[in-house]
């Protein structure tokens, strides 16, 4: 059996899977703002095949999008061999509700020109016993 042929994550929610696809790396990630501070930091995983968790909690989706462009341009995804997208949370269209495009434009939008996995909708919660 290919240990890649099931996700590993406790599955508490539909994950939605926008480029399919295996990879393998250090594990790097948490609140978007926060993993966006680190790079060019002692602290940033440098050198290293990485894959990036990411989530957002309050965050419109115009900021979001300027934050994933500016890893982009940054070069943050030249290590990056998978993505994962937690659940967001209260992220929804505000201040630019007709002109912000969807979440996922904005996620492959930032991919573009890499290849590697990216997942969505992720639930990090720990299952209660």
């Amino acid at each position: 059996m290919n240990p890649y042929d099931e996700i590993l994550l406790p599955q508490y929610s539909e994950i939605d899977i926008l480029r399919p696809g295996c990879a393998s790396g250090v594990a790097v990630g948490g609140w978007l703002e926060a993993v966006h501070n680190t790079y060019r930091t002692p602290y940033f995983p440098y050198n290293r095949d990485i894959i990036l968790f990411l989530e957002a909690i309050d965050t419109e989706l115009n900021k979001i999008n300027m934050i994933l462009q500016s890893m982009r341009i940054a070069g943050m995804f030249n290590n990056v061999r998978g993505l994962i997208i937690g659940k967001l949370t209260n992220c929804d269209k505000k201040e630019y509700f007709d002109c912000s495009p969807a979440f996922d434009s904005i996620v492959m939008d930032a991919c573009y020109g890499y290849d590697f996995p990216v997942i969505k909708n992720v639930d990090y919660r720990k299952k209660n016993k």
